[in-house]
């Protein structure tokens, strides 16, 4: 199964209540990874305005299980094998960003958290992993280069 992950995206420019048409993570594979079925959901954090998980990963953890999650759940399964460098991008996830930015207390400009999670991959971490690139890959630190990229794209009335 895929180790879940977390991207914390800031000042996140969608009016509350705008409607949103196409929403989709560009993830940049920072391994090659292949062999194993690697079955994965999307959803987001269900604020208004979400924090950082504190902690690295091991140490975040307990804080990001007990964060709240949205409703809306986008499945992302049967993932390909992937290639170290490569760009792959996510399903629609325009429900779980609705969601969020629907909340009374959303505003233009607030964080949005992003989940990725396991949905029954193949047993054994290590074989049905699909690992993207962070802020901080080692071929180009703190560029933000390689960093999963969220894009919406959204109409106001």
């Amino acid at each position: 199964m895929i180790a879940d992950s977390w991207w914390l995206f800031r000042g996140v420019n969608i009016p509350q209540g705008a409607t949103v048409l196409n929403a989709k993570l560009t993830f940049t594979a920072s391994a090659n990874q292949n062999g194993y079925v690697c079955n994965t959901a999307l959803l987001a954090e269900a604020v208004d305005n979400a924090a950082p998980i504190v902690g690295d990963f091991n140490i975040g953890w307990n804080d990001y299980e007990n964060r709240p999650k949205t409703v809306a759940v986008i499945y992302w399964h049967d993932l390909p094998a992937w290639s170290q460098g490569a760009e792959y991008i996510s399903p629609d996830i325009s429900p779980v960003i609705q969601e969020i930015v629907n909340r009374p207390g959303w505003a233009p400009g607030n964080a949005l958290q992003i989940f990725w999670m396991d949905d029954g991959s193949s047993e054994g971490v290590e074989k049905a992993v699909r690992s993207a690139c962070g802020y901080e890959y080692p071929l180009a630190p703190g560029s933000g280069q390689y960093a999963v990229q969220l894009e919406v794209t959204y109409v106001t009335d």
